[in-house]
Protein backbone atom coordinates (compact mmCIF):
# COMPACT_ATOMS: atom_id res chain seq x y z
CA UNK A 1 0.00 0.00 0.00
CA UNK A 2 1.70 3.33 -1.15
CA UNK A 3 0.38 6.31 0.79
CA UNK A 4 0.26 10.14 -0.98
CA UNK A 5 2.28 11.44 1.21
CA UNK A 6 6.10 12.65 -0.02
CA UNK A 7 9.29 11.40 2.41
CA UNK A 8 12.61 11.84 2.24
CA UNK A 9 16.40 10.24 2.92
CA UNK A 10 19.51 10.96 3.00
CA UNK A 11 22.13 7.66 1.85
CA UNK A 12 26.17 7.75 1.54
CA UNK A 13 28.12 5.28 -1.12
CA UNK A 14 31.78 4.40 -0.99
CA UNK A 15 33.73 5.01 -3.62
CA UNK A 16 32.57 1.61 -5.66
CA UNK A 17 29.17 2.21 -5.40
CA UNK A 18 27.85 0.46 -2.28
CA UNK A 19 25.80 2.12 0.36
CA UNK A 20 27.89 2.78 3.76
CA UNK A 21 24.86 4.21 5.29
CA UNK A 22 21.21 5.52 4.84
CA UNK A 23 18.95 7.58 7.09
CA UNK A 24 15.21 8.59 6.35
CA UNK A 25 12.68 11.33 6.92
CA UNK A 26 8.66 10.05 7.30
CA UNK A 27 5.71 12.20 8.43
CA UNK A 28 1.94 12.02 8.67
CA UNK A 29 2.26 14.83 6.06
CA UNK A 30 5.16 15.85 3.49
CA UNK A 31 8.52 15.83 4.15
CA UNK A 32 10.80 17.69 1.43
CA UNK A 33 14.64 18.06 2.00
CA UNK A 34 15.71 21.28 -0.39
CA UNK A 35 19.32 21.57 0.33
CA UNK A 36 21.92 19.76 1.96
CA UNK A 37 25.98 20.37 2.60
CA UNK A 38 28.70 18.87 4.05
CA UNK A 39 30.73 20.68 7.20
CA UNK A 40 34.37 20.88 7.15
CA UNK A 41 34.41 17.67 9.41
CA UNK A 42 32.14 15.87 6.51
CA UNK A 43 28.80 15.94 8.33
CA UNK A 44 25.65 16.42 6.22
CA UNK A 45 23.57 19.22 7.00
CA UNK A 46 19.69 19.50 5.46
CA UNK A 47 17.38 21.40 5.46
CA UNK A 48 13.71 21.66 4.06
CA UNK A 49 9.92 21.71 5.14
CA UNK A 50 7.39 19.13 6.80
CA UNK A 51 3.68 19.40 7.93
CA UNK A 52 2.80 17.31 10.87
CA UNK A 53 5.00 15.23 13.01
CA UNK A 54 8.24 13.96 11.39
CA UNK A 55 10.28 10.85 12.25
CA UNK A 56 13.65 11.19 10.97
CA UNK A 57 15.52 7.75 11.45
CA UNK A 58 19.30 6.93 11.52
CA UNK A 59 20.93 3.85 12.42
CA UNK A 60 21.43 4.93 15.72
CA UNK A 61 18.63 7.08 16.77
CA UNK A 62 15.26 8.50 15.76
CA UNK A 63 14.02 11.92 16.73
CA UNK A 64 10.61 13.07 16.10
CA UNK A 65 9.86 16.55 14.35
CA UNK A 66 6.80 18.32 15.33
CA UNK A 67 5.35 20.80 13.58
CA UNK A 68 2.73 23.51 14.66
CA UNK A 69 -0.49 24.48 12.58
CA UNK A 70 -1.74 23.75 9.12
CA UNK A 71 0.64 24.70 6.91
CA UNK A 72 4.92 23.61 6.07
CA UNK A 73 7.64 23.94 9.06
CA UNK A 74 11.28 24.71 8.81
CA UNK A 75 13.84 21.88 9.85
CA UNK A 76 17.48 21.32 9.69
CA UNK A 77 18.99 17.84 10.27
CA UNK A 78 22.79 17.13 10.95
CA UNK A 79 24.47 13.82 10.96
CA UNK A 80 27.79 13.21 11.36
CA UNK A 81 30.00 11.83 8.63
CA UNK A 82 29.06 8.11 9.83
CA UNK A 83 25.38 8.97 9.10
CA UNK A 84 24.90 9.44 13.03
CA UNK A 85 22.04 11.46 14.49
CA UNK A 86 23.74 14.70 16.00
CA UNK A 87 20.95 16.67 16.44
CA UNK A 88 17.55 18.63 14.51
CA UNK A 89 15.94 22.38 14.92
CA UNK A 90 12.11 22.96 13.33
CA UNK A 91 10.38 26.59 13.15
CA UNK A 92 7.04 27.52 11.65
CA UNK A 93 3.90 29.80 12.58
CA UNK A 94 0.96 29.73 12.10
CA UNK A 95 1.55 29.53 8.19
CA UNK A 96 3.99 28.15 6.06
CA UNK A 97 7.72 28.47 6.26
CA UNK A 98 10.13 26.81 3.50
CA UNK A 99 14.16 26.64 3.95
CA UNK A 100 15.38 27.00 0.42
CA UNK A 101 19.22 27.91 1.08
CA UNK A 102 21.89 26.59 3.57
CA UNK A 103 25.44 27.29 3.84
CA UNK A 104 27.85 26.18 6.42
CA UNK A 105 31.08 27.86 7.77
CA UNK A 106 33.93 26.53 8.79
CA UNK A 107 33.49 26.15 12.28
CA UNK A 108 29.77 24.06 12.12
CA UNK A 109 27.52 27.20 12.11
CA UNK A 110 24.52 26.59 9.86
CA UNK A 111 22.57 29.50 7.84
CA UNK A 112 19.41 28.91 6.82
CA UNK A 113 17.24 30.93 4.44
CA UNK A 114 13.76 30.64 3.69
CA UNK A 115 10.56 32.78 3.04
CA UNK A 116 7.08 32.76 5.04
CA UNK A 117 3.58 33.39 4.90
CA UNK A 118 2.04 34.14 7.98
CA UNK A 119 4.00 34.18 10.39
CA UNK A 120 6.89 32.65 11.90
CA UNK A 121 8.30 31.75 15.21
CA UNK A 122 11.79 30.43 16.32
CA UNK A 123 11.98 28.51 19.68
CA UNK A 124 15.57 29.23 19.48
CA UNK A 125 16.14 32.90 18.54
CA UNK A 126 13.99 36.13 19.09
CA UNK A 127 12.74 37.99 16.03
CA UNK A 128 13.20 42.01 16.92
CA UNK A 129 10.41 44.42 16.17
CA UNK A 130 7.27 44.28 13.56
CA UNK A 131 7.13 40.90 11.67
CA UNK A 132 5.10 41.45 8.70
CA UNK A 133 2.53 38.50 7.58
CA UNK A 134 5.16 37.82 4.42
CA UNK A 135 8.62 37.82 3.89
CA UNK A 136 12.10 36.21 3.98
CA UNK A 137 13.92 35.05 6.96
CA UNK A 138 17.60 34.41 7.66
CA UNK A 139 18.46 32.18 10.60
CA UNK A 140 22.00 31.38 12.56
CA UNK A 141 22.17 28.12 14.10
CA UNK A 142 25.13 27.82 16.23
CA UNK A 143 26.57 24.34 17.33
CA UNK A 144 27.60 23.97 20.81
Amino acid sequence: IRDSHRSAFAACFDSDGDPVWLTHWKGEGDTEVTRARTGVDGGLYVVGQHIGPTVIRTADASKTLESGGDGFDSFLVILSPNGEFRDAWTWGGNGSEYAFGLSVDRIGNAYVAGDYHGSVELDFAELPGFIPQEGVYVVKVALE
